[in-house]
């Protein structure tokens, strides 16, 4: 059978153990799509490639395609945002980016726009403390449901979200749940990319991934129990 390599920039967003020895991981590739593939031996001791085999690891990525199966054979680290795994709550936040980035990425489809999204992510939840968890959360959110195809809007001084129409609007009408005033200031100015000065709210987030499951019908796991 025809062999095929190919080499791209990918971020693991899961891993599963197969075998004794092995690790089936989903990559999410700058220019290559969605890909599961092999990595062979890194549950043994001092194996060469068990870093790239954990969710969070991003790297310039050797894998080897036969027919429809991929084998990773090398990686490059680039960055794995270790110091996620000091703070739970971080790292919680994070194994919820990387459900939502799943969930948005198809096998076979483009994905260079949501691994960019996904990434950025990542570093300003990994490195940018100025910025609360429900912030970098919110922010992310508000940016996937725009890649997937439904961009929010808001009327100035708006207090009424609109679960139908997904905007912050003046009157009533409509599926709609009332905001506090913060939230709905954090909102148009996450809607309008303003620096944030108000921070986001665990209800906020909790507004954006329900309307999230609402519009792209992918319920999010983690982040529902992480908040």
């Amino acid at each position: 059978m025809e062999k095929r390599e190919i080499k791209t920039k990918a971020l693991v967003i899961a891993s599963e153990d197969s075998g004794d020895a092995d690790r089936m991981i989903t990559l999410l590739t700058l220019d290559a799509g969605k890909i599961k593939a092999k990595i062979r031996g890194v549950k043994r001791n001092k194996a060469k490639l068990a870093y790239a085999s954990f969710p969070f690891n991003f790297g310039d990525y050797i894998l080897v395609q036969t027919g429809r199966s991929y084998t990773v054979i090398n990686c490059s680290y680039i960055d794995n945002f270790q110091a996620l795994t000091a703070d739970l709550n971080r790292y919680y936040a994070g194994a919820g980016i990387l459900e939502v980035a799943s969930n948005l990425s198809r096998e076979g489809s483009e994905t260079f726009d949501v691994a960019m999204l996904t990434i950025r992510a990542l570093k300003e939840l990994c490195y940018n403390h100025e910025l609360n968890i429900f912030t970098v959360l919110s922010q992310f959110m508000v940016e996937a449901l725009k890649y997937a195809g439904f961009k929010m809007s808001a009327e100035e001084n708006a207090r009424y979200f609109d679960f139908e129409l997904g905007k912050l609007k003046q009157d009533r009408t409509g599926e709609i749940v009332e905001l506090e005033e913060q939230d709905a200031k954090s909102l148009i100015s996450l809607l309008n990319n303003n620096d944030i000065q108000v921070q986001a709210s665990k209800t906020l987030l909790k507004l954006l991934i329900l309307f999230f499951e609402n519009k792209v019908d992918e319920e999010i796991k983690i982040l529902k129990k992480f908040i």
